[in-house]
């Protein structure tokens, strides 16, 4: 997971989920990238819920390379979103996604065949799926991995530009 440590991106709530499978995939971390008001809490959190042995606070980063190369999935547990650029850039690397059906953002960009919206704030439902993300066969997540690179290049500049242009003659 990676923003701002803040109630808005819902960290919270990816830790509560986190809790509640945490014990069944021993071995897993979930690593939150960023930095924030709502950081002691979220640690304390952690500690709370006992889970702080597999969630890793890394701080705000600039290279972030390092980390979507090293993550199996990425998860977005936003209350709110506005257009998730990170979930694109986690989908260039070949991630699926997890994400809450928020308002705006995930919907817009995760394609059932790059990754799963969960219902909005439904903790419950986020756990499952997270634990069904640390199962997933090597057919399935190849064939996910796939359709995130390949839903990512929607984006790519060239493609951005074709589109505007396109949108600009047909005034």
């Amino acid at each position: 997971a990676v923003g701002r440590l803040t109630h808005v991106k819902g960290y919270d709530l990816l830790i509560t989920a986190w809790s509640k499978i945490a014990r069944q995939v021993p071995g897993w971390k979930v690593i939150i990238v960023g930095s924030g008001e709502d950081e002691l809490m979220l640690k304390q959190m952690a500690k709370d819920f006992a889970v702080e042995d597999s969630i890793v606070f890394a701080g705000q980063q600039k290279d972030m390379d390092q980390f979507y190369r090293q993550a199996s999935f990425f998860c977005m547990s936003s209350r709110f979103e506005g257009f998730g650029m990170v979930l694109i850039e986690a989908q260039s690397y070949g991630l699926p996604i997890v994400a809450f059906d928020c308002d705006t953002g995930p919907a817009e960009i995760i394609c059932e065949k790059s990754g799963i919206l969960v219902e909005n704030l439904n903790v419950q439902l986020l756990a499952n799926q997270l634990l069904m993300m640390t199962k997933m066969s090597v057919n399935q997540y190849s064939s996910m991995s796939g359709s995130a690179i390949l839903n990512s290049k929607s984006y790519y500049i060239d493609n951005i530009v074709h589109h505007w242009v396109g949108l600009l003659e047909s005034k």
